[in-house]
């Protein structure tokens, strides 16, 4: 059928997420990899407010003469929890997940040095 897709992404999430090693060797342990999407409230209100959006573009006239009909999450779905939770329902990571750490002195708290040389 005929159709669209609008997508968003959170570029400055405050979920954390985590990388486990699940045996003492890596090469034959995979990891357990938990990317805790949507774990903090700011994370949760930037997922509802953008599903808003989402419907408020699809509902302006610009947009009127594609007739868009919401499949997902579903035009029953409104309060902040509802839009947040159904987000994380049909969600999905963009590309690949990657993750960032910070550069400086181990007494700053970074990971790593400047010429990327992991601190401990």
């Amino acid at each position: 059928f005929p159709g669209l897709t609008t997508s968003v992404c959170n570029l400055r999430p405050t979920s954390r997420g985590s990388v486990t090693l699940t045996g003492a060797d890596p090469t034959t342990a995979p990891p357990m990899i938990n990317p805790n999407y949507l774990f903090t409230p700011e994370d949760r209100q930037i997922a509802a407010d953008s599903l808003r959006l989402s419907r408020r573009i699809m509902e302006s006239p610009a947009m009127a003469k594609y007739t868009p009909v919401e499949h997902f999450p579903g035009s029953q779905y409104h309060t902040d929890e509802q839009l947040a939770e159904q987000a994380g329902a049909i969600a999905s990571s963009i590309f690949h997940p990657v993750g960032t750490c910070r550069f400086g002195t181990a007494e700053s708290g970074a990971v790593c040095d400047g010429r990327l040389r992991v601190h401990g």
